[in-house]
């Protein structure tokens, strides 16, 4: 069981897995739209970044320095850690949904 900043770097590593793989598949698809005609969607998944998130999920405080007053964004605290799970479970439905369109 991984502890609490392998659990972080976990969801960090899976986020940015998912944000490289959508950008690899607008850069790749972009050229053959153009050539066929084909729409090229960009998708912002739900979800305020953990920098700006304010606390509107219940249960879940705010992380964003602006709301906390902290002045800097504190990515090991366990409050991120929560949210920025919260983001990765939430957001890693997208692949598995949009694979059954």
């Amino acid at each position: 069981m991984p502890g609490r900043h392998g659990t972080f770097r976990s969801v960090a590593l899976f986020l940015a897995v998912l944000l490289n793989l959508a950008l690899a598949a607008v850069v790749q698809a972009a050229p053959n739209a153009l050539l066929s005609g084909e729409a090229v969607y960009l998708i912002q998944l739900e979800g305020a970044p953990l920098a700006t998130y304010k606390g509107t999920v219940k249960g879940m405080a705010a992380t964003g320095p602006s709301v906390t007053g902290t002045g800097k964004l504190d990515t090991r605290s366990a409050t991120a850690r929560i949210y920025a799970a919260h983001l990765g479970q939430k957001n890693g439905r997208f692949p598995r949904a949009a694979g059954r369109q």
